[in-house]
Order: C-alpha cells, then sequence, then structure tokens
C-alpha cells in the first residue's frame, strides 16, 4: 500500500462468511489480515485505503475457500472371556491438522479415554451388563465419531438329550435363565405337551392321554431359556415308527391228557403303539398232536387219538396295521390214567354236542348241553375227570347206541332280607332228573325226541321259601322261583323237527316260559333270579301244564313266527289232560322274531309276543292280554358278554304279577365259563293306585369245580309297591350253590 504524499493510510478490508470489517493502519508497502472460520465457498473481499487528507481508493478481489475434512473415526472392539480390547486405528488429517483421539464407554460404568494425540488401543475387564462405547478424533475444527454398542450378558444355555426306550422317549435337559419351558409338536394342530422342562423323567408320561407310549409320528421337540432378554433354543427331531405286539407265554401251562381237552386264557397282547389294538387272529397245530381252537382271547387244545409227549401250536398275532406276529405254545401230553374213559369228544364230557337245542335257557336239552360242555374251574380239583370218567362214558354210550341224554342237579340257596312281614330269610332247595330221548331221525333232517323233567322243590328249616321272601317284604316281584311243591312232573313232552328244525312242533307238558317270550339268560338256576329277569312278571303265564307249540323259521333262518296253546290251570304237580279238555281256559300266544344264532328259540335277537289268557272262572280272574318286547345280542370278542332289553304291558288280572314292566342289563362270561350280570327293572303293579317300584339285582356265578357253581347274589328294591313299611328292600343270597352231574 502506497501512499504519494506519505499520508498515514487506514485500510479496511471487507468480505468472509459473517462481513467482518479488518481495519489494519500503517505506513508500511504491504499489509495484511488472517481470515478464520469460513466455510467453503466463494467470496468476494473489498480493500479500501483512506489517507489523511480524506483520499479513498478500493479495490476487488474473489477467493476460494477449500472445506476443512475430517479425520475418520475407525474403531475395533473384540472380546475374549470377560476382557474387551477397544482399538482406534491411526488417522491423518486431510489438511494435515493435529489429532486428538477420545473413547468414551458410556454404561453399568462411565469412562473417558483420553482426548490425546495417539491412537487408542486398550483392553478392559468391563462388569456384565450393556454399554455404548464412542470413538472421537478431532483436528481443532472438526470432528469424527463411531458408536459401538457392547453386550456385555452371560447367555442362557437350552441342551436337551432323548433316548429312546421302545416308542417311549426318556427325555431330561438342562437350561439356565429365569424361564424355562419345553414344547412337543407331533403336527401343525397337535400339540403333545407344553410346559415345564421336565428333567430326568419319562416323556410318555406327561401327555393327557396316559399312554403307556406315544402315537406314531413325527415329533419335534423344543426346548428354550430366557435370561434377561436373551433367549436360548435347542430343537430335537424324532420320530415313532410302527413297532409289533409282543406277548408273554412263558406263564402259560400247556399240559393235558392223553385224548382230552384243555381251555387256555391267552395273555393279553402288549402293543407299543397305543393307537393299535392287536388280537389273536389264528392258531395252528405245527405237529399235528393237537387240535385247536381259537375263540377271542381263548385257545383250545384237544389232544388226537394216541399222541403223547411234547407239542407246540403256533399262535397269530396282529391287526390290520401291524401284520402278523408269530409266537408258539409248547406243551406236553400226557399219557391217559389207567382207568380213565376217553372220550371221542374232550369238548363235551357225554357228547351232548348233538343235542338238539330248540328252546330257551331253561329247557330241558339247553341244560343237558350248557351242563356237559367242560368248564374252565377255579379250582385245580378235577372230579370229573379223576373219578367220573366212567359215568360220562357210560352216559355217552346211552347217547350214541339208544339216543339217551340225561343230567341230574341240586340246586340250593338261601336268603336274607333287612325287611319282611314274616320270617326275614328263607331257605329252599331244588332237586332235578331230566333227559331226552331221541327216538328217530337226525338234526340235520326229521327227527323226534321226548323230553322229561322230574323236580322235587322243598323247604329247608322254619323260615319261608325264596320264592315268598320278597313278597312279604312288600315286593311285587319274588326274589326268587324257589318254592315248594314237593314232587311233579314239569316236562313231559314230544318235540318234532323238521328240516332240521326249520319247523318244529312240541306237544305235551310243558313249561310255556321255554318256548315264549325267551332271551339267552333265562334260568333262574345258572343266571338271575329276580320275576323281573325270568318270565316276563307282566305276562300271566300258568304253572306247567298241557300246551302246544309251533315255530317256522324262514328269511334264510333269521326271522322266525312261533305260537302256542296251554293249559292256563296247569299245575306241575297234577299230570294230565282233565283241565286242558274239560274246562277249556286257555292260555295262548303268538310271536315273530329276528335272531342272528343257529337257535331260533334260544332269545337272542329281537322279537314281540302277544298273548291272551281267558278268564279263569275258578280263580276268578278275568280275560286279561299283553305284549312284550325283548331285545338281547351275543358279542363273543375278549369277553363274551350280552346286553338285553326287555319290556311288557297288561290289560287285566289274569295272573301277571305287575301291569307294566321295563328292563335291562347286561351279562358277561369271565375266566371262560364264570358269568357276572348286573339289570335294573321299573314296574308297576296291578293296582294302580299303589307305587312303582324299581329293583335291581347283581350275581357272580363262580365254575368252583366241573360240577359245582356258587353264585352269591343280591338285589335290592326301591319303594316296594306292597308296603309303606320301608323305601328300600334287600335280599342277599350268600349261599346259591349248584351241582350237576
Amino acid at each position: 500500500m502506497e501512499d504519494p504524499d506519505g499520508d498515514l493510510v487506514t485500510a479496511t478490508l471487507v468480505g468472509g462468511s459473517t462481513d467482518t470489517v479488518y481495519t489494519v493502519r500503517g505506513h508500511a508497502d504491504t499489509i495484511s489480515a488472517t481470515i478464520l472460520e469460513m466455510a467453503a465457498g466463494d467470496y468476494e473481499l473489498i480493500c479500501t485505503a483512506v489517507d489523511a487528507g480524506g483520499r479513498i481508493s478500493a479495490d476487488t478481489v474473489t477467493i476460494n475457500i477449500a472445506p476443512n475434512l475430517p479425520p475418520a473415526a475407525v474403531l475395533y472392539v473384540t472380546r475374549s472371556g470377560s476382557d474387551w480390547r477397544i482399538v482406534q486405528d491411526a488417522v491423518i488429517d486431510p489438511q494435515g491438522d493435529t489429532v486428538q483421539h477420545s473413547i468414551l464407554i458410556e454404561g453399568p460404568i462411565s469412562l473417558l479415554i483420553g482426548p490425546r494425540r495417539a491412537p487408542i488401543d486398550t483392553t478392559l475387564t468391563l462388569p456384565e451388563g450393556t454399554y455404548s462405547i464412542l470413538s472421537i478424533v478431532a483436528d481443532g475444527l472438526a470432528a469424527d465419531t463411531t458408536r459401538y454398542g457392547v453386550d456385555n450378558r452371560t447367555r442362557p444355555t437350552a441342551r436337551q438329550s432323548i433316548v429312546r426306550d421302545g416308542v417311549k422317549f426318556r427325555y431330561s435337559a438342562t437350561h439356565t435363565g429365569t424361564v424355562g419351558g419345553l414344547a412337543v409338536v407331533r403336527s401343525p394342530d397337535d400339540t403333545i405337551y407344553d410346559g415345564a422342562v421336565p428333567a430326568d423323567t419319562t416323556f410318555a408320561g406327561m401327555t393327557s392321554r396316559n399312554y403307556d407310549g406315544l402315537l406314531k409320528g413325527v415329533y419335534l421337540f423344543v426346548v428354550h431359556a430366557e435370561r434377561g432378554g436373551l433367549r436360548a433354543r435347542d430343537v430335537v427331531l424324532d420320530s415313532i415308527v410302527n413297532l409289533p405286539p409282543s406277548v408273554d407265554l412263558s406263564d402259560v401251562d400247556a399240559s393235558l391228557d392223553q385224548e382230552a381237552r384243555i381251555v387256555i386264557p391267552l395273555p393279553a397282547a402288549v402293543d407299543p403303539n397305543p393307537e393299535d389294538h392287536p388280537t389273536y387272529t389264528g392258531a395252528r397245530s405245527l405237529d399235528g398232536k393237537a387240535e385247536v381252537g381259537l375263540s377271542g382271547a381263548e385257545l383250545s387244545v384237544t389232544g388226537v387219538a394216541d399222541s403223547t409227549g411234547a407239542y407246540a401250536v403256533e399262535l397269530l398275532l396282529g391287526d390290520a396295521s401291524t401284520g402278523v406276529l408269530v409266537d408258539t405254545i409248547l406243551g406236553v401230553i400226557r399219557p391217559r390214567p389207567v382207568g380213565q374213559f376217553a372220550p371221542d369228544s374232550a369238548e363235551f364230557k357225554s357228547g351232548y354236542d348233538d343235542v338238539a337245542v330248540m328252546g330257551g335257557a331253561t329247557s330241558v336239552s339247553s341244560d343237558l348241553v350248557d351242563d356237559d360242555e367242560s368248564k374252565n374251574p377255579l379250582l385245580g380239583i378235577n372230579f370229573a375227570r379223576d373219578k367220573l370218567g366212567w359215568y360220562y362214558g357210560w352216559k355217552r354210550n346211552l347217547l350214541d347206541k339208544l339216543g339217551v341224554a340225561f343230567g341230574i342237579d341240586y340246586s340250593f340257596m338261601n336268603q336274607f332280607s333287612n325287611y319282611s312281614a314274616t320270617d326275614d330269610w328263607a331257605l329252599s332247595g331244588i332237586f332235578r332228573m331230566y333227559g331226552t330221548w331221541q327216538a328217530f331221525g337226525s338234526t340235520e333232517g326229521m327227527s323226534g325226541t321226548l323230553a322229561v323233567r322230574i323236580e322235587n322243590r322243598h323247604q329247608i328249616g322254619s323260615g319261608v321259601t325264596p320264592r315268598d321272601l320278597g313278597f312279604d317284604g312288600g315286593s311285587s316281584l319274588s326274589t326268587a322261583t324257589y318254592k315248594k311243591f314237593g314232587w311233579g312232573t314239569t316236562q313231559l313232552h314230544w318235540k318234532q323237527l323238521f328240516e332240521g328244525g326249520r319247523y318244529l312242533l312240541v306237544a305235551g307238558n310243558m313249561d310255556p316260559g321255554d318256548y315264549s317270550d325267551v332271551y339267552p339268560f333265562l334260568t333262574a338256576h345258572k343266571s338271575f333270579v329276580n320275576d323281573a329277569y325270568v318270565n316276563n312278571p307282566s305276562v300271566a303265564l300258568p304253572s306247567q301244564g298241557f300246551g302246544i307249540v309251533g315255530k317256522a323259521v324262514f328269511a334264510g333262518g333269521a326271522g322266525y313266527a312261533s305260537a302256542g296253546l296251554h293249559d292256563a290251570n296247569g299245575s306241575p304237580t297234577e299230570f294230565g289232560l282233565d283241565t286242558f279238555f274239560e274246562v277249556r281256559e286257555y292260555y295262548t300266544w303268538v310271536e315273530a322274531g329276528w335272531t342272528p344264532g343257529d337257535n331260533p328259540m334260544g332269545g337272542e335277537g329281537v322279537h314281540v309276543n302277544v298273548w291272551r289268557q281267558d278268564a279263569r272262572e275258578d280263580a276268578g280272574t278275568e280275560e286279561t292280554w299283553g305284549v312284550t318286547l325283548s331285545a338281547s345280542r351275543v358279542f363273543d370278542r375278549d369277553v363274551r358278554w350280552s346286553p338285553f332289553v326287555r319290556a311288557g304291558y297288561a290289560h287285566g288280572d289274569g295272573g301277571g304279577l305287575v301291569r307294566f314292566m321295563a328292563a335291562g342289563g347286561v351279562h358277561a362270561l369271565v375266566r371262560g365259563t364264570d358269568l357276572v350280570g348286573v339289570a335294573t327293572s321299573w314296574s308297576g303293579p296291578i293296582d294302580s293306585t299303589l307305587r312303582d317300584q324299581v329293583t335291581s339285582e347283581l350275581f357272580y356265578r363262580l365254575q368252583l369245580t366241573e360240577n359245582i357253581q356258587a353264585t352269591p347274589d343280591v338285589q335290592f328294591t326301591i319303594n316296594p309297591s306292597h308296603t309303606l313299611e320301608t323305601d328300600v328292600l334287600w335280599v342277599l343270597a350268600a349261599l346259591r350253590l349248584r351241582l350237576v352231574f
């Protein structure tokens, strides 16, 4: 800067980011000023000079300011155990400025490292928690930062192991954290388990289904743990395959005498897959020494003629999904004891399986066949086999040579009641001799058979008979058919079969209840004894007397129709035809039904029976009629059982015990030949002003030996119709025995 006159000059510089005025005074040829803190860009600067005389001179110049670039802040964080290494790389400022380094740590503890000119490389042990690490690099004018998050918390663990045990899962798991759970899924819609982690337990026990094993399928096991928002889980995939069933035959005793027959209850099969239900599907002899049969879970083995020593039977076990498992029963056929009779049919002691059964369960032919069939006694004493072989051999010879079959039995019953207008206990016995004589023909074609039964029913002691005990307690139903009438011929009739039983004609002295409205367990000697479950108590059924019954089978043997005409004044002790032809008061009935069995008169199936009884002058009863309905079915699977329902209605006072009755119950064969039954009935007395009553009965028939049955029985009646002295009548038959030969 020059002034020609040598005056003092004042120079002013205008420009920059804020139009700051810079004033310089002096005489120097050159003056200067430093412009700081200007943003990058183009600027116009004006320089104005003024001397002492007030003269002014100005000049303008344009300059460009380049940006000031900050240094880059680069941060590296690594972990080794509980130690954290924090590293800043060395950096150079783009403008060559001096750089300062700093690190700020924020978290459970706060820490500032720096500022310093050298890069930072440090190792720290940080308390557990989450941290934010900030790296700062500055050149005095600009700075750069990098932030890094550090999670310094111990993560939870979740580990599981599954050991296969058959189709069960033996499950164990370890986990850390505040929450530990297990979810097991078999399909998207089937969560087997969702709950706490079960340590060292059998997984199958955790299902709500209470299975011994798990259903077939693929299973996903997911165990998880959580701690403070941190999660861990472990996943295992496993599957249940279709495994074969098994059966333990080690305790099966298959020994039998030569040419004898045994029935072996087979143990239940075990299947690891709970949805499978294996059954026995077949049996066969491996060596030809035995004839075998399979009924449900019972194996019958009969030694063939002259076979002794070891034998083997192969069992087939399985179902549609598991295929077939083969197992073998080994046994021994013992030589026949000296003097023991060798029957041709080991299943029937006297060979009475050839006796035609064309009546109800209490008919003569039905008793003969049922009593002759080999049983499964509770006691090991086999009196029939060891001591009576000659007797059954003699009976077989009579059947083979003369067509004669017979039996003898004695039944004994002792009952007690909680209330009676007379005695509260009863004791009675029944002795019976019965048989059939097939005079000609065969059961496959036409045959003629004579049936006979002679009985003696007697009271024992000074009480009452079981027949009267229920009546004396106010019930409208008898609690047993055991009554007193001395000797009587209760059956003496001719039975004519045509075309193998397609048509039947019966004429003579008979029990109408053997052929009318029967069902499979209508026998007071072996089953229920209350009137509600024997002959229908709404029916004015006469006592044993002369009658005629006809029956025809149609629809391929499934349907039948039958009818009967009987002496309404019959008596078990007065044998003859006088009242039938002279008094001419009759009981008539017709019946139609469907049956799945081979004995249309046995009662299985469904039938309707309509009956009528004439007015009886001497008895003082009016004409009476009624209708009954019965339905029953025998199911023979693992357990042979038979449900039934029965009902009846009567109009008139001609001799029935009740005006209406409805009953239902079930029988079941257990242990092969034991029988259990339970039933309940509702009935209304003939006098409609009296209250209705409900009667139930429960019994268990135990086959003690081949020849002895014990049948405890309990009955109770709610609101007995003919008394107001008690609302509940209990009757117990603790001692009820039957001996048969």
